[in-house]
């Protein structure tokens, strides 16, 4: 008799204020966090790359260091000339590690991954650019999906997105508290999104 499936799911924070959310989870105000933490494990990511930081995420996602994937920042210039030309996603030289688990006939589901390409042949659900700040996507309006129909149905799930790309800070305190909801709500909406996905097909 074979074992159950393993399913896995992994969350990524970027830049979180790590004693705040613990501060949080002791005080019993953030009862789903810390619900997942019993059942699974957080691990803090110390980014050593001080000289080139926009590269972190495409070096967590693909398991290789930068000169082997070669995605040193959103923006490049173009050899030999002055000029700047936009880099994409499908620019790496190294895949997301979730191609290696598709090609394992591992089924996953992809959300809005900073510098995630969409993938061919893919054994699964990809959503890119949708609802985030990846500036590899977004900065270009590139919202896509596999299978494609996905993105206008969580449109229709969540409503107009709150989070995108290159939101303005607030430079007043009545601003700051608009600001701070919108962040809220749009991590709901993501939230709503991915439970979606998740429900929606047979992952491990």
């Amino acid at each position: 008799m074979s074992a159950a499936p393993q399913r896995v799911a992994c969350l990524a924070f970027d830049s979180p204020a790590i004693s705040f959310l613990e501060r949080g989870i002791h005080a019993g105000r953030l009862p789903t966090l810390a619900g997942l933490l019993d059942r699974g494990r957080a691990v803090s990511l110390a980014d050593h790359q001080a000289l080139c930081t926009p590269t972190s995420w495409p070096t967590l996602l693909r398991g290789a260091d930068l000169p082997a994937h070669g995605l040193y920042a959103d923006r490049m210039y173009v050899p030999g000339e002055y000029r700047v030309r936009d880099v994409l996603p499908e620019d790496a030289m190294v895949p997301p590690f979730w191609r290696h688990l598709s090609d394992a006939g591992i089924r996953s589901v992809v959300l809005s991954a900073y510098s995630a390409p969409l993938l061919d042949s893919f054994d699964g659900l990809q959503v890119c650019g949708w609802g985030s700040h990846d500036p590899f996507d977004a900065k270009l309006g590139r919202v896509r999906s596999d299978p494609p129909e996905l993105i206008a149905e969580l449109d229709r799930l969540v409503g107009r997105r709150v989070l995108a790309y290159n939101a303005v800070a607030p430079g007043t305190a009545r601003r700051l508290r608009t600001y701070i909801d919108d962040m809220a709500r749009g991590a709901g909406q993501q939230a709503r999104a991915l439970i979606r996905l998740l429900d929606g097909g047979d992952w491990r």
